[in-house]
């Protein structure tokens, strides 16, 4: 088991840092969203696109106490 596919952390900014993007092709979980990372309802909609672009298929992003829907593609090979 990779132990990045268990991390959600958190970064400053609108924008995905590098470091955040480069764990994510490694395989991390996803990313914690708070109120500093969100700007407009555009720049969240890049944001979350660029986490799953740069994440594939199987990435969240949560918010602190609400589940933030990032559409994604579905596995095929789940049944």
């Amino acid at each position: 088991m990779n132990p990045l596919s268990v991390l959600l952390p958190g970064f400053e900014g609108t924008e995905l840092p590098e470091w955040v993007a480069s764990r994510l092709a490694d395989g991390m979980a996803g990313v914690c969203l708070f109120a500093t990372n969100v700007g407009t309802p555009e720049q969240l909609r890049r944001l979350t696109d660029d986490i799953v672009r740069r994440g594939g298929r199987r990435r969240h992003a949560a918010l602190p106490g609400r589940r933030l829907a990032i559409p994604r593609k579905r596995d095929p090979r789940s049944p």
